[in-house]
């Protein structure tokens, strides 16, 4: 894949992201200054910190994922009621 045909992808992923689950991520509420903080960023050009941050996200989205996929696979056991 090339770097434009994956810049497209990542394009169209955020779009249907943001159409489908939009309002309820803008929804999220962060720690009082973190919306300061990052505007403050992007305005600074501040490139490294924001995919920094970007980063971070990713790897969290992608743990969770893995979580969720292993407790499909292999749900946790129910116990079962013990009636006298």
């Amino acid at each position: 894949m090339t770097e434009a045909e994956g810049l497209a992808e990542v394009r169209a992923f955020i779009e249907r992201m943001k159409q489908h689950n939009g309002e309820e991520v803008r929804g999220v509420q962060f720690p009082p200054g973190v919306d300061a903080y990052m505007r403050e960023l992007v305005l600074a050009g501040d490139f490294e910190t924001v995919s920094f941050m970007h980063r971070l996200a990713w790897m969290f989205g992608v743990q969770v994922g893995q979580a969720a996929s292993q407790m499909q696979q292999n749900p946790a056991p129910t116990k079962k009621r013990v009636e006298a």
